[in-house]
C-alpha cells in the first residue's frame, strides 16, 4: 500500500503546479493548470477502499496498477526542477508545466482505462465521483466535465478570473525550502483557496448546472485530514 509519504511527495508535484501554471490552452478553464491526481490513486486510501466496497480479491489487482501508476508519475516528474521553477519566466514555467501536464493526463488516462477492467461499473462511477470531489475547483479543467455542464463563453470568462485572481494571490506560496512547519501552514493556506475559488466558481453555475455538478460529485465523502489534496464540495476535508 503507497503510505502517507509518498502521497507527500506526490503533493509537492501538485503544490508547485498550483503555485506557478497557468491553464491550459483551450479545452476549458483551468485551476491553476488543471493538473489532477488520477483517480486510482485514491485508493491509496484505505477510507476510499472501504467507500467503494474494494474486494479481497480486487486488492492485489488495485495495488499492482497504483504502483505503476505511482512509477509512472515518478518518471513524468523525474526531468522537472521545482525548485527552479521560482526563478523562470512566466513563458518558460508554463511551457514546462504544460509538457508535465500532458504526461500525467496520458498517465491518468491510462491508469483509468486500467482500472475500468477491475473495478465494476458501480465501484468506479463512485470513485469518479469522489476523484471530482478531491479535485473540486480543479475539475473545471476537465473538457469532459465542462462539457457536461455546458458551460457558456461568459462562465468560462468569469471562471478564468476567479482563478487568475486565486492563482496571483497564491504565486510565490510555494517554498521548497520550507520547514515541515510552514508547509503545513501552507497547505491550510491552499486548502481554504481553494474552497474559496470552489465557492466562487459553482455561484456561477445555473440551477441545471448546480444538479449537474451534484451529480457528478455524488454523496459527499469526508476525506481523511492530511492526506493530499483537500477538495470536495468548498471546504477542507475533515478528520474522520
Amino acid at each position: 500500500m503507497l503510505r502517507c509519504s509518498v502521497l507527500s511527495g506526490l503533493v509537492l508535484v501538485f503544490v508547485a503546479t498550483i503555485s506557478f501554471a497557468q491553464p491550459p490552452g483551450g479545452g476549458g478553464p483551468g485551476f491553476f493548470g488543471g493538473m489532477g491526481m488520477p483517480a486510482g490513486m485514491l485508493l491509496a486510501m484505505p477510507e476510499v477502499q472501504k467507500e467503494i466496497a474494494i474486494t479481497d480479491a480486487q486488492k492485489p489487482q488495485v495495488e499492482e496498477l497504483r504502483s505503476q501508476t505511482q512509477k509512472d508519475l515518478q518518471e513524468a516528474r523525474s526531468g522537472v526542477d521545482f525548485q527552479a521553477l521560482r526563478d523562470m519566466s512566466q513563458e518558460e514555467r508554463t511551457k514546462t508545466l504544460t509538457e508535465l501536464r500532458t504526461k500525467t493526463t496520458e498517465i491518468s488516462k491510462q491508469s483509468d482505462a486500467k482500472l475500468e477492467k477491475v473495478l465494476d461499473e458501480k465501484q468506479m462511477k463512485r470513485l469518479k465521483e469522489l476523484q471530482i470531489q478531491r479535485e473540486g475547483a480543479a475539475a473545471f479543467a476537465r473538457p469532459e466535465i465542462v462539457a457536461k455542464l455546458a458551460l457558456t463563453d461568459d462562465q468560462k470568462a468569469k471562471i478564468k478570473k476567479i482563478q487568475d485572481d486565486a492563482r496571483a494571490q497564491g504565486r510565490g506560496a510555494f517554498n521548497p525550502d520550507a520547514t515541515p512547519e510552514e508547509r503545513q501552514a501552507a497547505m491550510a493556506k491552499m486548502r481554504e483557496t481553494r474552497a474559496k475559488v470552489l465557492k466562487d466558481i459553482l455561484a456561477t453555475l445555473n440551477s441545471d448546472q448546480s444538479t449537474t455538478w451534484t451529480e457528478l460529485t455524488g454523496k459527499e465523502f469526508k476525506f481523511p485530514q492530511g492526506r493530499g489534496f483537500g477538495g470536495g464540495r468548498g471546504a477542507p476535508p475533515a478528520a474522520n
